[in-house]
């Protein structure tokens, strides 16, 4: 008997599964409920829930020390566990039998790829340089991306290869999936694709003479890695479903097995492969009696790259002997319900095509749980020009939520999320990286090793791990040896003579220009893009991080590198698990959205991006385009043509559902980007899917300027307009360094201050007065001014103790200011935003400003300092005080000058 149960989101998915387990315990016994979750975390949710239940039912406290070895779980430790007790007998699997680990898979992939290619080679020749002819007219890339692909194709057998008889069924399946896609799904062309045309069934039959070289291929590897997996005793998790199946094709052990599971829930089933629901359906074929909880949502596939395949939900749909529809929803505001139904009612009803992937919409319904009010606002703005004040924009009005419970900023993908990470940056505002963090890749933890190396040549610890790391790959004696004997294997020479001329490099250019070239010259990551995806995004996302961080404030290397080290290891700036914080803004993506909810969602727009190689490995199918000077003629290339419009309606598809999750998860507000769309804007565009401004008027805003405050109350707050439509200006304090612009000829730096950069050397000096102002001590200050820098020279230690004096006995009536204060007001069209040195009270209502300054003094420098410091001396008098004089002080020579405020 299947039950499925078709829930919208906040729907009380988890507490209905809940209610279900704790009834069926009237019946049965804890062992023989099989509970499927989708993964770790949510198993243990699960079980953490259960356990509350349980101890206030006083009949089933008895149960509470059997939970925690209960089978609730995931598909693979289910299947794990029936291997160990059922399958261990019969050599399935081993009570030594291990997990194989990314490292040592990708060493199999490799092997496995390339004794597949040299059997092949010696066998078919002409054949595979058939294939390869028609990857790449390069036939060294031809072969990379045929190993690439193949690779691929093994770790994701599950998603279809294997499971189809042959060739043949494939391409059918892709060739009536076509015919079944609406017109508005298949590009246009100049060219009508007719299947019956002589010269397009005769590309077909090339096409698919050239596929079947592929497919060979491909299940050649797939066995050729099975093999090897077998010899060193291990198992993948897609090793693991496939042997599951196997065993359940033997009587003995699947009467075993059925006299123990009585009951199988799943949750999330949308995102069920083919293989998993294989194993389920195999289950109930014996036992048609087993009852079966099948629990999901179909608007919430989205994890197709994961295998998960939309046609199994539909294909259970039609057998399960009872279906029920869960429409209400007890997360959001009775507004933004409305605003659900309208805008997925446009989205998923009003774009149905009847194609069989596809699903339809219900509207949410109340509960007596429902929130009044909420507040939905869709600002649509110009995706380049107007990208910060957006973020600006949707930060200010979220701020008050943040406050007080979560904002989630929700993107496609973590770069989106750049954009707002630096305006909270700017504006001193707490956030937090959720769930998959880009900061915790172990590929990033390896590339540490070698940052932290070059900040210090002396760290052989570092350098050791680094040795040893999979980018290099020497064992531990190599390493030893290369660090103590400086004996280097000589594949390995030129690896190392490029890690030590980085050396010379250091601090020299922008530190993520170094990090990019040392990443290319040791192709890390080409080693990262097929065996470990999580670190070669980590890496990208890590450039990308470290190019925004030194392009707001010059930092040393050093200085750099324990940044990336605090990202990497604190919590702050990601969490590995769903441990969403109480309060405060977190950034994170629909994936990882999935299942959480917040007081208010950001939702950032984005562009779907459809495109499509020569080559094409999908859970629909796989093949190679025949002719690549014809694009625009689909029939010279008709199956490659076929299953690319098919794979992009799929991809269509998914967008919806990504739509559909990002959104959903907002309990209050709800701040939708948008981009303009149409010659009259008439329309606006997210994820591809375009809809008509009328239907949604009262919910469009245009991004403006707001009040943008602190959440810290140890800041000090700035001052802010709100005016309409008006660019931003971020106002940049003028240094020593950047005064090459204006021809004025740069002192070099002393050398007491060892060489020091005078950028970096000026922000030191800055820090010491900021912490002398608060009233640090002496030891204080200097800790405080030096803990940018891993290894500060004595001489400049010896510098900032002179300067704290020279404050102490001639300036301690700073002391009396505020230090550090930032400001923004309005000029003309723009705002301004800056930061002030120090404001010096002089009595209720007067003030001086003050600008503290590195380097020799010169007239032109001051005349340049003059418009600086009166633009602070307006923000002052915006403050509520009377600028009388602003004084540009030159510390290193105690030379102040005093500029008159008219």
């Amino acid at each position: 008997m299947i039950k499925l149960i078709e829930a919208n989101a906040g729907a009380g998915k988890t507490t209905t599964l809940i209610n279900v387990y704790i009834k069926l315990l009237e019946k049965y016994h804890p062992d023989n409920i099989a509970f499927i979750t989708f993964t770790e975390a949510a198993a243990a949710e699960i079980k953490t829930r259960i356990r509350q239940k349980l101890k206030a039912i006083p009949q089933f406290q008895k149960y509470l020390l059997l939970l925690p070895s209960a089978p609730i779980g995931t598909i693979h430790s289910f299947c794990l566990e029936l291997l160990r007790k059922y399958g261990h007998k019969l050599g399935f699997i081993s009570l030594d039998t291990e997990i194989i680990n990314e490292l040592k898979k990708e060493k199999l992939l490799d092997k496995a790829v390339t004794e597949t290619l040299l059997q092949f080679q010696s066998k078919n020749s002409q054949k595979l340089h058939q294939l390869l002819s028609k990857i790449d007219f390069d036939g060294v890339s031809a072969l990379k991306d045929l190993m690439k692909n193949l690779k691929h194709a093994i770790s994701e057998r599950t998603r279809f290869i294997g499971y189809k008889s042959s060739i043949e069924e494939i391409v059918k399946n892709v060739e009536n999936m076509f015919k079944e896609l609406p017109l508005s799904a298949i590009p246009n062309t100049d060219v009508e694709f007719d299947l019956s045309k002589a010269e397009t069934k005769e590309n077909f039959q090339k096409e698919l003479e050239v596929s079947k070289i592929l497919y060979e291929l491909t299940f050649k590897a797939i066995n050729n890695y099975k093999k090897l997996l077998k010899e060193e005793n291990a198992v993948d998790y897609d090793e693991i479903l496939e042997r599951t199946l196997e065993l359940l094709h033997l009587d003995n052990p699947k009467s075993e097995i059925l006299n123990q599971i009585k009951v199988l829930i799943i949750d999330e089933f949308q995102d069920t492969d083919p293989v998993q629901w294989k194993i389920v359906k195999e289950l109930h074929r014996e036992n048609p009696n087993l009852l079966i909880y099948l629990v999901g949502d179909p608007k919430q596939s989205i994890y197709r790259f994961r295998s998960a395949d939309i046609f199994v939900w539909n294909e259970a749909k039609s057998i399960s002997t009872e279906v029920t529809e869960k429409t209400e929803n007890y997360r959001s505001a009775e507004n933004l319900l409305s605003f659900f139904n309208l805008f997925f009612d446009h989205l998923f009803n009003k774009k149905y095509h009847g194609f069989k992937a596809e699903v339809l919409f219900k509207p949410f319904t109340k509960t007596e749980k429902t929130e009044p009010k909420g507040s939905v606002e869709i600002i649509v703005f110009r995706e380049r020009k107007e990208r910060e004040l957006f973020a600006e924009t949707a930060i200010s009005k979220a701020l008050p939520f943040a406050e007080k419970g979560t904002v989630g900023v929700v993107a496609r993908t973590w770069k989106s999320l750049k954009i707002f990470e630096k305006k909270l940056k700017e504006n001193g505002i707490d956030f937090t990286y959720l769930s998959s963090s880009p900061f915790k890749a172990e590929g990033l933890k390896e590339l540490l090793h070698l940052l932290k190396w070059l900040s210090n040549p002396e760290d052989k610890k570092s350098l050791f791990f680094f040795l040893s790391s999979r980018f290099i790959g020497l064992s531990h004696e190599q390493s030893l040896k290369a660090i103590i004997k400086k004996e280097i294997p000589e594949l390995l020479q030129e690896t190392l003579k490029t890690i030590e001329n980085a050396l010379s490099m250091k601090n020299k250019e922008l530190h993520s220009a170094l990090i990019v070239h040392l990443i290319n010259k040791l192709k890390i990551l080409d080693a990262l893009h097929l065996t470990d995806p999580d670190s070669y995004i980590a890496i990208l996302e890590l450039i990308s991080e470290t190019f925004f961080f030194e392009s707001s404030e010059p930092v040393a290397f050093e200085e750099l590198t324990e940044y990336i080290e605090s990202l990497i290891n604190s919590n702050s700036s990601g969490s590995t698990g769903k441990n969403v914080p109480e309060k405060g803004f977190i950034l994170t993506t629909i994936h990882s959205a999935k299942g959480l909810e917040f007081d208010s969602v950001i939702l950032v727009p984005w562009r779907p991006n459809n495109r499509f190689g020569r080559f094409i490995f999908s859970n629909v199918g796989a093949t190679v385009k025949l002719f690549s000077q014809e694009r625009d003629n689909p029939n010279t290339s008709p199956y490659h043509f076929m299953l690319k419009t098919v794979n992009r309606f799929l991809n269509e598809l998914e967008e919806k559902n990504l739509l559909y999750v990002g959104i959903t998860r907002a309990k209050k507000q709800l701040i939708l980007g948008a981009f303009p769309e149409g010659k009259q804007n008439n329309a606006f565009k997210i994820g591809g899917f375009v809809f008509e401004r009328k239907d949604f008027t009262k919910y469009i805003q245009r991004p403006k300027v707001q009040v943008i405050k602190p959440i810290d109350e140890d800041r000090e707050e700035p001052i802010i307009f709100d005016p309409d439509n008006l660019k931003m200006k971020k106002f940049e304090r003028v240094t020593p360094s950047s005064l090459e612009e204006v021809e004025i000829k740069q002192e070099k730096p002393s050398d007491r201050k060892n060489r020091i950069a005078p950028e970096i050397y000026g922000t030191i000096v800055h820090a010491l007065c900021q912490a002398f102002v608060k009233g640090a001590s002496l030891e204080k200050a200097i800790k405080f001014a030096l803990s940018s820098l891993t290894f500060p020279p004595k001489e400049l230690e010896e510098r900032l103790k002179e300067i704290y004096k020279l404050l102490e006995e001639n300036y301690p009536f700073l002391k009396k200011g505020k230090s550090e204060i930032p400001f923004i007001f309005r000029e003309g069209n723009t705002i301004v935003k800056g930061q002030i040195d120090l404001i010096l009270p002089i009595n209720r209502n007067e003030a001086e400003v003050w600008d503290f300054k590195t380097g020799n003094y010169s007239k032109e420098k001051v005349q340049i300092y003059k418009k600086q410091i009166e633009l602070y001396a307006k923000a002052v008098k915006l403050m509520g005080y009377e600028v009388k004089r602003g004084i540009i002080f030159f510390i290193d020579q105690n030379r102040t000058i005093e500029i008159p405020i008219s």
